[in-house]
């Protein structure tokens, strides 16, 4: 079965100077792209995966459209485009605005709705493109784990180029969850393994490390709403082991939290510094390298840019701001108490 852990050759792919046809009738598409998988490898199979995870993506934004029943307002937008225009920040733009009402409405963010599956027992979602079983959703997983070093490096290209795959593991997220509280005695459920969950709280996080907030698209509003979700924090909590593939790995980690945290524009008016950054500065510490000579570097890249963010944010205090400091304040207690928690590996003297 060929993997998705190919991701090298597909700037390629981004310099396509034609793009391929797109039907609106686009039921089925998510099985179809998931039987679309060949035993025998391909020439182009390098570009597979990154396309892969794109056309899943775009898949689960045009099911949101049309759950929500703003497909015809957008292809009515679409028709009115000049040649100028960009179809994808338009996509951005509805995709946000049903994540943002949906978010307002109720606390456990899925617009997607749930329908009995095939298999007894089994519910599936995406009914408008198909739908998508939990099989379907742990072998998804399964072969992100299995690429993670190179996810790392091709979600930096997707959130700036493809925005949109944040849907896809939130998807995933939201499957893995209530697949585990399914099924019955007569029609037990696919089993959903703890690993299941810690991989997928691996390729989030190494997601939400790519993303800019400096970039056109801004943060994407649905990783801090997921991030600071209380069961994706308690599977975080569980293990503080790397999960890194290599030395390279961890590194590649360090300097994507370090780019991350210089990346947010301070102060922010909008929204604080809070536990989705507390999240990913503990992912990023569970993956240091503590063999390494460099350790010390490595944890002055992960400090030196938090800190000097932090502080940007009392910089313009005055007494008309009115920006939540509890929330700064408990970001900065907070990063002191997990970093002062950790055991770097020196030797005491005592």
């Amino acid at each position: 079965m060929r993997h998705l852990r190919s991701f090298c050759p597909w700037k390629d792919t981004l310099k396509a100077k034609f793009s391929p046809f797109c039907s609106v009738k686009i039921y089925g598409s998510f099985p179809s792209a998931l039987g679309s998988f060949d035993p025998m490898p391909q020439k182009k199979e390098e570009n597979y995966g990154f396309l892969f995870l794109h056309v899943m993506s775009l898949a689960i934004q045009m099911a949101k459209l049309a759950q929500t029943g703003r497909t015809g307002g957008f292809l009515e937008k679409m028709e009115n485009l000049t040649t100028n225009d960009s179809i994808r920040h338009t996509l951005t733009h509805y995709i946000r605005t049903v994540e943002d009402d949906t978010t307002q409405l109720r606390r456990s963010f899925w617009p997607l709705e749930w329908r009995q599956g095939p298999i007894p027992g089994q519910k599936v979602c995406l009914k408008e493109i198909g739908g998508c079983t939990v099989s379907d959703a742990l072998f998804l997983i399964e072969q992100l784990w299995e690429s993670r070093k190179e996810f790392l490096y091709a979600s930096a290209w997707g959130a700036a180029h493809f925005p949109g795959w944040s849907g896809l593991l939130h998807m995933l997220w939201n499957i893995s969850l209530q697949a585990r509280n399914s099924g019955s005695t007569s029609h037990p459920a696919v089993p959903v393994q703890n690993l299941h969950l810690v991989a997928l709280v691996d390729i989030i996080c190494r997601y939400s490390l790519s993303v800019r907030d400096e970039s056109a698209h801004g943060e994407d509003g649905l990783l801090p709403f997921l991030a600071e979700d209380e069961k994706f924090s308690l599977v975080l909590s569980k293990f503080n082991k790397s999960t890194a593939v290599d030395t390279t790995d961890s590194e590649a980690i360090v300097q994507a939290f370090s780019a991350k945290i210089k990346s947010l524009p301070g102060p922010r008016k909008t929204k604080d510094l809070d536990a989705y950054i507390l999240t990913l500065l503990g992912f990023t510490v569970n993956n240091l390298d503590r063999t390494s000579d460099d350790l010390s570097s490595q944890i002055s890249q992960i400090t030196k840019p938090l800190f000097e963010r932090l502080w940007s944010e009392f910089l313009p205090a005055d007494k008309k701001d009115t920006r939540d400091w509890g929330a700064i304040l408990g970001c900065l207690s907070g990063a002191l108490t997990h970093l002062l928690k950790q055991n770097f590996g020196y030797v005491s003297n005592q």
